[in-house]
């Protein structure tokens, strides 16, 4: 794996946890869980959303750390 490609996959991981951060604050000032829950009787709080996001973040520092061994 050569710098540039390393760099550019961390740029990404970084891009990744900002987009997360995004969705989670989307979801919770929108009151988009209560509506759901209301409206579905699903229970998915922007916690949810939040873990979920940090799951696929986490998954995807694996991924690039994995490709530079």
């Amino acid at each position: 794996v050569n710098k540039n490609s390393l760099d550019r996959s961390l740029i990404i991981v970084w891009l990744i946890m900002l987009l997360v951060n995004i969705l989670y604050f989307v979801y919770l000032f929108n009151g988009l869980g209560e509506s759901l829950y209301e409206n579905q009787q699903i229970w998915f709080s922007a916690n949810d959303v939040l873990h979920i996001g940090l799951i696929y973040w986490m998954y995807d520092i694996y991924r690039v750390i994995k490709r530079i061994e």
